[in-house]
């Protein structure tokens, strides 16, 4: 059976300080997307869960009136 060669490259930045402000900017602006994104699908979520919670419920009435 053939070995797999792995191969790998390490590369050092050294960016400049506009270069360096610029890339904090970035990040900055990636992580602000990234929690507004996570924090939105968090509370569609929860809706979720609450409407499923009274679906159940309601369900759980019918049962009881039906048996």
């Amino acid at each position: 059976m053939s070995e797999i060669m792995r191969l790998a490259f390490k590369y050092k930045l050294r960016p400049n300080r506009k270069q360096e402000q610029a890339m904090r900017n970035f990040s900055g602006c990636c992580r602000f997307a990234y929690n507004a994104l996570l924090a939105q699908e968090k509370e569609e979520y929860q809706e979720y869960l609450e409407e499923l919670e009274s679906s159940v419920k309601y369900y759980e009435e019918d049962l009881r009136i039906l048996s």
